[in-house]
């Protein structure tokens, strides 16, 4: 982890003051609490490139095959380890309203850029919100080992929430040490992994749809600061008239899901984020 001094870690800490002037009374030792802001820069082309012999290698020692060409067999399949994507989310990506999971906009994106997703996560958890069900917030299920992690390094690891956080009223300053807790884990765990963050569905602009767009851009300004591809996706729904197609205030009908998905599989080609791009970098 990087030492408080670092750049890193300055621009992390005043985003942190800068989001919470006017709302909290932030000292100087209050902001000692944060250490975990410190996010190192995403890997390398040069580094994903090294990573993707290394983990070829270490899928085949895995399922032993003693494969060296980056395609394991398991049992009759043949998975590309280079190709998996990481996805870790809320409700929108695991599924609700009679959405199933495999046909969220998220998953249904990425299996569009050729990955093979494992998910991770469930619906009303997040940053800093866990669900009644017992499921823990991002940076809990990590700490405490909730999740099974792949043993092979991800091409790429999405981390897409934040809409429970803004229900359950967290505040800026909650939302930002989880949101660095969760990356610094996974930064720490996959270090040859590329990042992305998804950002917060709104389905209005006022009530709690107000809050949602916020957060939504509280933590976009978080992955600019630590240089990690950000999706913004606070206004999405109105900007792709999707008011008809809302389940309820949050969630989307299986029509909505599949607009979005499209939507997001073009960000992620503009993002040079697909599975053959993100190889071949």
């Amino acid at each position: 982890m990087e030492q408080r001094g670092s750049k890193a870690y300055r621009a992390a800490r005043a985003l942190l003051v800068s989001t919470l002037l006017g709302t909290v009374l932030v000292s100087c030792a209050a902001i000692g609490n944060f250490p975990h802001l410190a996010v190192g820069s995403p890997p390398s082309a040069t580094q994903r490139a090294s990573s993707n012999q290394s983990t070829v290698t270490t899928a085949a020692q895995d399922l032993g095959t003693g494969s060296t060409t980056g395609l394991s067999h398991v049992g009759k399949q043949i998975i590309d380890t280079r190709k998996v994507a990481l996805l870790i989310g809320d409700s929108q990506s695991a599924g609700a309203a009679n959405v199933p999971g495999n046909r969220t906009w998220t998953q249904s994106a990425l299996r569009a850029a050729g990955y093979n997703i494992q998910f991770l996560g469930a619906g009303g958890t997040g940053f800093v919100s866990s669900n009644a069900a017992g499921a823990l917030n991002y940076p809990s299920a990590l700490k405490q080992h909730r999740w099974a992690l792949p043993s092979i390094a991800p091409a790429l690891i999405v981390v897409e929430g934040g809409g429970n956080d803004a229900t359950i009223g967290a505040s800026n300053a909650q939302i930002l040490l989880g949101a660095a807790e969760t990356i610094n884990a996974l930064q720490k765990q996959y270090p040859s992994s590329q990042l992305l963050m998804v950002g917060t569905l709104a389905g209005s602009s006022t009530d709690s749809g107000a809050r949602r767009i916020a957060v939504d851009a509280l933590l976009g300004t978080y992955a600019r600061q630590i240089h990690v591809p950000f999706v913004s996706t606070g206004h999405w729904v109105k900007s792709y008239h999707l008011i008809g197609l809302m389940a309820d205030k949050v969630h989307l009908t299986q029509a909505g899901h599949d607009v979005l998905s499209a939507v997001l599989t073009q960000r992620l080609a503009q993002l040079n984020l697909t599975s053959t791009l993100l190889v071949n970098q």
